[in-house]
């Protein structure tokens, strides 16, 4: 009897202990950046002032300012790509981060990890002038449209079920569509309706906020190394300013909101 207790026991061990290969073994792409000399992060092309592409083909706004502090940081050099599918470019290990406006839902961590949230915003519809903004006023069916794997296709029909979602590759698309009137509205971040309101004056307007929508960046699964770094980092450029000069730069005003917690830092980082 206690050798077979002995036997039960060191399988147990041998069961819990981490394979060959495993997680825990992984490299993590802190490392592997260093050794590469090369930060590749992935930005929105179609979301400005958070990201998008400038006239002459440059990554322009808050992430990829972000990115380029971050990269300095990491003494490193900095390859910016656009990405319009944030998971899936992560799954594929096509890129180390996406400092994108992806909210971090339970469905997509589970197969994908987020830092800190670093940026708040509203879900708002784009309309023309002569529709209301409010989706909740939405009597009849309606036609919106949205980027592919947007969480605001799933509040919408929350909030309107016989409501119609179409989907585009980008932002860009939606719009030209909704001014052709194929659609009612483009789901999308208040920030990024503002610059298409402006850039169609008189004849696009921003609806009324339906979802306060918190932003992180996205990383890979199990990887608490280049996660850790990440999130420090944030809480770094926040401590000595450069967050939000950065912010201010491309949004126009400060952030209204706190990273890490609206009490303070976490305890250890240097201000």
């Amino acid at each position: 009897m206690k050798k077979l207790i002995v036997k039960t026991l060191l399988v147990a061990a041998i069961a819990l202990s981490p394979a060959v290969g495993s997680a825990q073994e992984q490299k993590s792409l802190l490392d592997a950046i260093k050794e590469r000399g090369k930060l590749i992060i992935g930005i929105a092309p179609d979301a400005p002032p958070h990201g998008s592409i400038g006239v002459d083909g440059i990554p322009v706004g808050f992430a990829p300012d972000l990115a380029k502090l971050v990269a300095e940081k990491l003494g490193v050099e900095l390859d910016l790509e656009p990405v319009t599918q944030a998971v899936p470019t992560i799954l594929r290990g096509d890129i180390d981060a996406i400092f994108g406006s992806t909210t971090p839902t339970r469905a997509r961590e589970e197969v994908v990890d987020f830092t800190i949230v670093y940026n708040w915003d509203s879900v708002v519809p784009l309309v023309r002038n002569d529709e209301s903004g409010d989706i909740h006023t939405y009597g009849s069916p309606k036609k919106v449209s949205t980027t592919k794997n947007n969480y605001a296709a799933e509040l919408f029909k929350a909030a309107v079920p016989n409501g119609d979602v179409t989907f585009f590759e980008q932002y860009d698309d939606a719009v030209n569509a909704l001014r052709a009137g194929q659609t009612n509205a483009v789901l999308l971040n208040k920030f990024s309706a503002i610059v298409y309101a402006n850039r169609y004056k008189g004849e696009l307007k921003v609806g009324d906020a339906f979802f306060k929508d918190p932003q992180a960046i996205v990383i890979r699964q199990n990887d608490s190394k280049w996660r850790n770094y990440l999130n420090w980092t944030l809480q770094e450029l926040w401590a000595n300013g450069k967050f939000a000069e950065l912010y201010k730069k491309n949004y126009g005003y400060a952030p209204d909101f706190h990273i890490w917690s609206e009490n303070g830092l976490q305890p250890g980082i240097v201000k």
